[in-house]
């Protein structure tokens, strides 16, 4: 519902942290359709993922952050290892060696 909120608003920059948290592989989809539709009639849309999932296709810079620096900016990094695997579930390890946080920049 408050995506959709801020949808009709018709925003010039629309910041969403975690989008796809708890949402259906159906819904995702049609999440990334819309956003999709937003970048082309001239939004921007920044994201805060930790997995790209179907929006992957449409983030075209990726900045990733290690401890609060910046360790990657550019085009979205390859998964590597079990986050490369379809279906794959994803933990959040809170160690020295836990996944990077990925945020991507639609424009």
């Amino acid at each position: 519902m408050l995506i959709a909120r801020a949808l009709a608003a018709e925003p010039e920059l629309l910041i969403m942290d975690e989008p796809m948290a708890g949402v259906d592989l159906a819904s995702q989809k049609v999440l990334a359709d819309t956003l999709t539709r937003q970048v082309a009639e001239g939004a921007t849309v920044l994201l805060v993922l930790h997995e790209l999932g179907p929006l992957e296709p449409l983030i075209d810079r990726a900045v990733v952050l290690r401890d609060g620096c910046v360790q990657h900016d550019g085009p979205p990094p390859r998964a590597l290892g079990q986050h490369a695997l379809p279906g794959h579930d994803h933990v959040h390890p809170h160690s020295a060696d836990a996944e990077p946080i990925r945020t991507g920049l639609l424009s």
